[in-house]
């Protein structure tokens, strides 16, 4: 019997015209194929409608009719393989099949899953190993399919010893008993919906039961741009099939009630149409970020639903929900709006799959304490304190493999002790399956906690996601494990396993949608009808999306084989129809939502979909249809708060903007304490002028650093002791090198400093620092050597410290202020009194007196009036010394103008000062430290960066919260007022 079609455009009615047919034949036990399982399940809920059953009437996808058939006609099939064993078969064939064009790309870990998908169309379009050798062999350079068809041979081979099956092998064996008896299937009607391609197999099954039963097909197609992608469906069906009765069905403008919506349905990506003046079908949503777009979106949602809508009424769809649409369900769970997100997140992306592929990896010879801590971060059940520690011995080189990380343990962790206990590879597999189960629910153990729940008896609300993570990973590696049975198989292993975890998905979501907004793919969007619908992601590049590359047949090499089944559709036709499709869907209204810009501010385009949107309503309306949410909005505002936490998160932000800065310490014990310490060192109160909050973080709070000491800390340390050491022995004839010792200087310098350096230098970066140190250090001794200056250290105040306790001087009283500190050195005059302070400092760079106040620089005035009110010495003069320099290695600081006891020290002119204004500055310097002391007292915490602006160093932003990018922030009298 010819094949029956009922052709349309969305909005026509031909789901009505099919469920018309469709009832009208119930008596004969009609079939109807649909897509998927949900598109089965709406058309139930339609048949029974009006309150009676639909009796007699089979709801089918092609996958369970193709398995009906096989029931029916008693065709012998082995067990179908699985995902995870299909692609082990795939690695199989790759691995055994002899390659020469395609060794290089089937040794990387994208092969297998690219040429299983390859194999999977190969099998829906009919075409068999012998075919695609045979179409190989006309090309003039086929080498490259020649071995595809060899490797689709060999995966046959493998699964048929197996005595496995799969869908190209049911379709294949179906077809072939239909036709030999299609009388078994009788005169059962068949009627197909909502596909917007059929395979050969599908088709060839339509042509043989339509010689038997009645077959209609619905298409979604009439003759427009936006259902361009459409066209050839229809053209397959009229040539290869046959068809007897066309009922094409026309634009029904009865499905919204928004004249804006009917026009946009109608006339999408059509040329040369009237424009018209918008009504509320239609609004437009700019935002900044996706966490912005994703609450734009959940505060309209809830908007809607508290005017009345119901969450089923509301649908959100983006191009590519799998990596989009997490964020957007989260923020409506957060928003307290039940959500359901229709599509598979890759199990790599969940706790439980980034924990199994971590423990994979740890436990190969290859594994690495980085591994390790990767596995222990993701598994729940690991303390994150005993994780912070082991790290903290890695980062310190404490702990350079794995089995030193656990030394003094009486047994590593259970689950790597499970893995690496288990001797085979199948064994290995099983127990990675159990490991899978025990992460993802061992956060619940002995305890039976409900989804979303918390509180003091349920700490550890339920994580469907992650229950669903641990059950298909030991799934899918229980699966794996078996192909270890086939004989002449090496048994899948670890290797294995990453690359099946890497290559599973995991459903988001589970069960029926109903009173849950829906976050889709365009595909699902087709077959539903809402009063709401959501477009996220409008942006370029992204919808329409850029055309994906085929890995192993681009579409030349498709079209020059010569199988029409191959061929891909256009690209941009499809985009178009599938944005067509999401305009087409709402009934009440459309949200057409994009961002400005991503989480960083960087400018982003919109998507050209919207302009053809906008290009149909009258010019100027644009503006009135948009609402903007500017990076400004990052938290909602009270009124639009749809739970109680988001009402006082909501108040906490608007109580932040009005005191932008902290308001200072208040607790009376933590300023006490500050206050009833002995003395301050100067290097803390220049930490105080560069900034009070970094201060109080780093001096108060003294958080603990996983990582070492950071080199420049440590090579300080290093270089201060051994210029130290070298000094208090002065190897040569004169307490400074000299031009004739030198060599003697330079030899002691490198004992000292492999012996200082000897059991921290670890690693090639260390040495080499260590080298560098060398090299500095050399160029410091020479200079020394080449001036003339009467100066020279005094052996009893190198390192000299004052204000420690009893062992050591008082400390330096300024009025209320009193200050301890370590003094690098001390050289004296030949007349005994005066005095220069020395300080090292293992930078570049230093500055001149000029720079002290803008820099926050106090300690070389501090230490010279330690030095001139504690020993009693006549202080003219202290310099900071360079020793990385490179290029200008002269000391910078300041001295007395036209003293001649500092001649031959090579000064810089500027840093030289008239005897009055060196002693203003060292009074000025002091005046700067007694006032920072008194802040720091009062316990007067600011983001009060020097100049401010943070320096690139800091890494308390996250703490602070100072906004960088937008500069300073204003007065703290402002803020506090």
């Amino acid at each position: 019997m010819p094949v029956s079609l009922i052709v349309g455009p969305p909005n026509s009615g031909r789901a009505g015209e099919l469920l018309t047919r469709l009832n009208a034949v119930a008596g004969r036990e009609p079939v109807l194929v649909v897509p998927t399982s949900q598109d089965a399940s709406r058309f139930e809920r339609d048949l029974s409608g009006d309150g009676r059953a639909s009796i007699g009437i089979s709801l089918r996808t092609f996958r369970w009719l193709f398995t009906d058939l096989a029931e029916v006609y008693g065709v012998a099939l082995g067990p179908a393989l699985s995902t995870p064993e299909r692609l082990a078969l795939v690695r199989v064939a790759v691995a055994s099949t002899p390659l020469r064009v395609l060794r290089r790309s089937a040794s990387r870990p994208g092969f297998a899953p690219a040429l299983d998908s390859l194999l999977s169309e190969l099998g829906a379009a009919l075409i068999g190993p012998g075919q695609l050798a045979a179409a190989a062999s006309d090309l003039p350079d086929g080498d490259a399919e020649s071995e595809l068809a060899a490797l689709q041979e060999t995966y046959c081979e493998l699964r048929d010893r197996m005595r496995r099956s799969d869908e190209g092998l049911l379709a294949e064996r179906v077809l072939a008993a239909v036709r030999a008896d299609p009388a078994i299937w009788g005169s059962r009607p068949l009627f197909v919906y909502g596909f917007d391609d059929l395979s050969v197999a599908q088709r060839e099954l339509l042509v043989e039961l339509g010689g038997q039963c009645e077959v209609t097909v619905a298409i979604n197609y009439s003759d427009r741009v936006a259902l361009g992608a459409r066209a050839g469906l229809l053209a397959e069906l009229r040539d290869e099939i046959g068809v007897g009765e066309t009922v094409e069905l026309p634009h029904a403008d009865g499905h919204s009630p928004s004249r804006t919506l009917v026009h946009l349905d109608r006339h999408l990506f059509e040329g040369d149409v009237e424009r018209i003046e918008p009504d509320e079908g239609l609004v437009l949503m700019e935002s900044a970020g996706e966490r912005g777009e994703a609450d734009a979106i959940a505060l309209e949602a809830a908007r809607l639903i508290a005017a009345g809508a119901e969450p089923d009424q509301i649908l959100i769809t983006t191009r590519h929900p799998a990596t989009d649409g997490e964020l957007i369900a989260a923020v409506l769970e957060e928003n307290g709006l039940p959500a359901a997100l229709e599509t598979s997140i890759p199990l790599e992306r969940t706790g439980t799959g980034r924990a199994l592929l971590a423990l994979c990896r740890a436990a190969l010879p290859t594994g690495t304490p980085d591994d390790m801590l990767a596995h222990m971060r993701c598994d729940p059940t690991a303390p994150p304190s005993m994780v912070d520690w082991l790290e903290r011995a890695v980062r310190r080189g404490e702990a350079e493999t794995i089995d030193a990380m656990f030394e003094g343990w009486e047994t590593p962790p259970r689950h790597l002790a499970r893995l690496r206990g288990a001797k085979a590879p199948g064994a290995r597999l099983a127990a990675l399956a159990g490991i899978a189960r025990n992460i993802a629910e061992g956060p619940h153990a002995k305890r039976a906690p409900l989804a979303g729940a918390g509180g003091e008896d349920s700490p550890t609300p339920v994580v469907p996601l992650e229950l669903r993570a641990g059950a298909a990973a030991a799934e899918l590696l229980s699966e794996l494990g078996s192909i270890g049975g086939l004989a002449g198989v090496d048994p899948p292993d670890l290797e294995d396993a990453i690359a099946a975890i890497e290559g599973a998905g995991v459903p988001a979501w589970r069960g029926p949608a109903e009173g849950r907004i829906r976050i889709v793919s365009p595909y699902k969007v087709r077959g539903a009808r809402v009063r709401f619908l959501f477009c996220a992601g409008l942006q370029d590049g992204a919808f329409p999306a850029r055309g994906g590359l085929d890995p192993l047949l681009g579409p030349e090499r498709r079209a020059a084989l010569g199988f029409p089944a191959l061929r891909r559709r256009d690209a941009a036709e499809e985009e178009r129809f599938l944005f067509h499709a999401c305009v087409s869907r709402p009934r009440e209204r459309l949200y057409l939502s994009w961002r400005s810009s991503d989480e960083n501010g960087a400018a982003l385009s919109r998507s050209p979909f919207v302009d053809e949107v906008t290009d149909l309503v009258a010019l100027g309306s644009e503006e009135a249809l948009t609402r903007v949410r500017g990076p400004e909005r990052v938290v909602p505002l009270p009124g639009e708060a749809t739970t109680e936490r988001g009402r006082r998160r909501a108040l906490a932000a608007l109580e932040a903007r009005l005191e932008r800065k902290p308001r200072g310490l208040r607790n009376q014990k933590v300023l006490a304490d500050i206050a009833g310490r002995d003395a301050v060192s100067a290097g803390s109160l220049e930490g105080w002028l560069g900034c009070s909050y970094a201060w109080f973080v780093d001096h108060e709070l003294r958080p603990q650093r996983l990582e070492p000491t950071a080199d420049p800390l440590w090579l300080g340390g290093i270089v201060h002791k051994t210029l130290e050491t070298l000094y208090r022995e002065h190897p040569g004839a004169d307490t400074i090198p000299r031009p004739g010792d030198l060599s003697r200087w330079r030899k002691r310098m490198r004992e000292i400093l492999a012996e200082l350096s000897a059991d921290s230098a670890r690693g090639a970066e260390r040495r080499t620092a260590i080298a560098r140190v060398q090299a500095q250090l050399e160029a410091f001794l020479e200079e020394e050597a080449a001036s003339e200056t009467e100066l020279r250290p005094v052996p009893e105040l190198f390192e000299w410290s004052f204000g420690f306790g009893e062992a050591h001087p008082d400390p330096l009283g300024l009025g209320d202020l009193r200050v301890h500190g370590f003094v690098d050195r001390v050289d004296v005059g030949r007349d005994g009194r005066a005095a220069i302070v020395r300080d090292y400092k293992t930078s570049r760079k230093v500055y001149g007196v000029g720079a002290f106040e803008d820099r926050g620089l106090l300690q070389l005035p501090l230490y010279m009036r330690a030095v001139r009110d504690i020993l009693g010495l006549e202080t003219i003069g202290g310099l900071y010394h360079p020793i990385a320099a490179y290029r200008d290695r002269r000391p910078r600081g300041l001295g007395v103008k036209g003293d001649e006891r500092l001649a031959g020290l090579d000064l810089v002119r500027t840093d030289l000062l008239e005897p009055e204004d060196f002693e203003r500055e060292l009074a000025d310097a002091v005046g700067r430290a007694t006032e920072a002391d008194r802040e720091m007292q009062a316990g007067e915490i600011r983001r009060n960066p020097l100049g401010g602006q943070c320096p690139s160093y800091c890494h308390f932003q996250p703490i602070c919260r100072k906004e960088r990018a937008l500069g300073a922030e204003g007065d703290d009298e402002d803020d506090d007022g």
